[in-house]
């Protein structure tokens, strides 16, 4: 399978569906969506076939476009997620030493520290882990994205 993500800035899964496909177009024919089905799991597929009206073979290519739509935003969130690492551990290193996250002096408690945690793997997480992000407003997440990055570095963010 070859997906193309060339759905364009903006566009939610549901907006996909409403369009001509964007995804490269592969035969489902032959017990092809049945053996998907088996391998990918009815329950990952379940969002996708309701999305599509109980129509599998246009959840099948759903699944095809929003994991093509997570490959695009892995780049700019890994670099985002390095950036703002990298920007945080040198401004609590100047204050609080090497090991900031065990000083206490640092301000940080474990709720403060679970938050980060939590924040930093929302997306992040559905992506890595090809969950759905089909309903999510792409064009704003990856606004988001580059805001963030530039408030750490301008440049990196142009």
């Amino acid at each position: 399978m070859h997906a193309e993500a060339e759905a364009g800035p903006g566009i939610t899964g549901k907006e996909y569906m409403a369009q001509p496909t964007s995804v490269k177009i592969f035969g489902l024919e032959g017990g092809v969506l049945d053996a998907l089905e088996t391998s990918l799991s009815r329950q990952r597929l379940a969002t996708y076939v309701n999305a599509a009206g109980g129509d599998r073979e246009q959840a099948v290519r759903l699944y095809t476009w929003n994991t093509a739509v997570s490959a695009a935003f892995y780049g700019p969130l890994q670099g985002l997620e390095v950036a703002l690492r990298n920007a945080m551990h040198g401004q609590l290193t100047g204050v609080y030493g090497l090991a900031w996250f065990d000083n206490p002096a640092c301000g940080m408690d474990a709720g403060a520290l679970d938050r980060i945690d939590q924040a930093k793997r929302t997306l992040r997480n559905r992506i890595a882990h090809h969950e759905p992000i089909f309903t999510r407003h792409l064009e704003a997440d990856y606004r988001s994205l580059v805001n963030v990055t530039g408030w750490i570095c301008p440049t990196t963010a142009s």
